[in-house]
């Protein structure tokens, strides 16, 4: 049996293929202004890898802002609620997930079973989210992948007051303007943004283990400093900006197999 689950972003779309219960496909591209036809055809090329088409697909799951634009699409479905899911897919133990994207940062406590049981989502401003870090890294010319490594060389970094993207970037101008490297602003922001997650994981209520999840979560700094901020470990999936659509392809299977969970 043949599902897919899709997390459709606002900078990239992920897909997950199962065959029975097993991950046999995952891609990720970035999203495109041609959104329905874009994915159509990249979801056509994912089928014929594992020599397979869209007739073999027994359900098709999305999440994410342009969750409409997939098709096939059987149900639509939470980005919490698919990160959940897929959290508890790649680290069971996982009762605190965090998922950092480009411009949305969501926090869930779960339940022994996996569920959420509380969670916490960011406002719709980019604050502090994946879109913020890489506007301040390229306005001290800085390529956003490289943004963590420089990041992790900061001696002292600068103590940043705004996480607004637009106040941001001027403060940033002056704090070059004053002669601080881009080491240390970029540790300081990446602190920043620490700090701000923190206090959302504080609220839905702090358990172990703690997992990151969603692209932002591959830069090694902002990982570095979430568990200095919360005083705890923190497990990073191999792939973790596919956990999405890993638990959107999960509730597929679900779907496909008559289970009503």
């Amino acid at each position: 049996m043949l599902v897919c689950g899709v997390d459709v972003g606002c900078m990239f779309t992920k897909f997950v293929i199962l065959r029975d219960g097993a991950p046999v496909a995952q891609h990720i591209m970035e999203s495109s202004a041609d959104g329905a036809a874009a994915i159509s055809e990249t979801l056509a090329q994912l089928l014929a890898s594992v020599n397979s088409n869209s007739a073999d697909l027994k359900a098709v799951v999305s999440c994410g802002l342009g969750r409409r634009s997939v098709v096939p699409l059987d149900k639509v479905i939470s980005e919490i609620s698919a990160c959940a899911g897929g959290a508890r897919a790649v680290h069971a133990r996982a009762r605190t997930l965090i998922d950092l994207g480009a411009h949305g940062i969501r926090v869930a406590a779960l339940d022994e079973r996996g569920r959420v049981a509380n969670f916490d989502i960011s406002d719709k401003c980019a604050s502090g989210t994946g879109c913020f870090l890489d506007i301040m890294s390229r306005a001290l010319g800085v390529e956003p992948l490289e943004a963590g490594k420089v990041a992790l060389c900061a001696r002292n970094p600068e103590q940043i007051e705004s996480m607004c993207a637009v106040f941001g970037e001027s403060e940033v101008v002056s704090l070059v303007a004053r002669g601080s490297s881009r080491e240390d602003i970029l540790g300081g922001l990446v602190e920043a943004v620490s700090r701000r997650v923190a206090s959302m994981v504080k609220r839905v209520g702090m358990e172990q283990d703690i997992l990151l999840a969603g692209g932002v979560a591959k830069n090694a700094a902002l990982r570095t400093a979430l568990e200095k901020a919360l005083g705890s470990p923190v497990h990073l999936p191999d792939e973790p900006q596919t956990v999405g659509a890993l638990g959107a392809a999960l509730v597929a299977q679900r779907l496909a197999s008559g289970e009503r969970r």
